[in-house]
């Protein structure tokens, strides 16, 4: 176990955003998983968010890693293609690429946020 600096303000209810953010945070040290394994179930997860999660979660991501925001916006472009990321995409470098070995087939908007 280990404790991890939280920039955001931690309150009761954004609790199980931070921790989705926390995954992906660290998604390339979620143990005994492959990364395909690891996003598919991600992808479940953040399915379940309600609409008002999902901008609450945009928001307590711009104080992550553009690792993280990245992941972020390529999932939810995946669940939902209209949905509005460009909040997230303009915090990150164009030019930077993010390795996180995660296949096309289930991530396919990997590559807009230039994850490979």
């Amino acid at each position: 176990m280990r404790f991890v600096k939280q920039e955001n303000v931690i309150t009761k209810e954004n609790i199980p955003l931070l921790r989705l953010l926390d995954c992906l945070r660290f998604f390339k040290e979620i143990p005994d998983t492959m990364p395909d394994m690891a996003c598919r179930r991600l992808l479940i997860l953040f399915r379940q968010l309600l609409p008002e999660q999902i901008t609450v979660i945009k928001r307590l991501s711009l104080k992550y890693n553009p690792a993280t925001i990245a992941l972020l916006g390529a999932i939810l472009e995946t669940i939902n293609s209209e949905e509005n990321t460009t909040m997230l995409s303009k915090r990150l470098n164009p030019i930077t690429i993010y390795k996180l070995n995660i296949s096309f087939q289930v991530l396919p908007t990997q590559k807009k946020w230039n994850i490979r």
